[in-house]
């Protein structure tokens, strides 16, 4: 498993049954897959997933949930704390439905993320806003 994830990381993306990551100009697109339910133990091992891609590099991150199904409250509460947000300077949430801008609010209320997070439907205007942060980012 190693070496496939090390081939992988090489051409700058990576692919898990949970999501699927890679880097474009200093941004980093981080896209769940399809129908996923989020529990703690996936919450944890997507974040490490990240942490491992991003090789010790602070990027801003473009995290598509429009395919996403739902996300348990210790998933959320997890998804904000210090260790999940680490090397993260922005967050640019992508939605496409009412339920999911309402519940992406609830998480952003309630959970308070770590860094300066928004949520969009126009992946253009989600881009030029993180598009600000990568003079925070790693190289």
């Amino acid at each position: 498993l190693f070496l496939t994830e090390k081939r992988v990381m090489e051409r700058d993306s990576f692919e898990s049954e949970h999501i699927k990551m890679y880097l474009e100009k200093g941004i980093l697109y981080f896209i769940y897959q399809p129908n996923l339910f989020i529990t703690i133990d996936i919450a944890r091992k997507t974040v490490q997933e990240r942490l491992t891609f991003t090789n010790g590099f602070k990027r801003p991150i473009l995290a598509d949930i429009r395919g996403m199904k739902r996300v348990e409250r210790d998933a959320q509460d997890y998804l904000a704390s210090e260790e999940a947000c680490q090397l993260i300077c922005a967050l640019g949430v992508l939605t496409n439905t009412p339920i999911q801008n309402l519940f992406a609010n609830f998480y952003l209320k309630f959970s308070k993320p770590k860094m300066p997070t928004q949520l969009f439907i126009d992946k253009e205007k989600a881009l030029r806003w993180l598009e600000l942060y990568k003079d925070k980012s790693q190289n």
